[in-house]
């Protein structure tokens, strides 16, 4: 999945579970209210990638 965050592209794999990738890998995912959520497996995703609110998310699926 292609994500915009702010300025910066990210290709980020939508996953179910934090297990679902390495550890310090990104994973788009969705989360226990209902939200679309990036973050880091074992990381802080804002930190990493210094990412401060508000901040314009632009999430881009294409169709295999």
């Amino acid at each position: 999945v292609s994500v915009m965050i702010g300025a910066s592209k990210h290709s980020i794999s939508f996953v179910k579970t934090f297990d679902d990738v390495p550890v310090n890998e990104k994973l788009l995912y969705i989360d226990s209210t209902d939200h679309v959520a990036v973050a880091v497996n074992q990381g802080n995703f804002a930190d990493k990638f210094k990412v401060k609110v508000p901040t314009k998310f632009v999430v881009t699926i294409k169709p295999k």
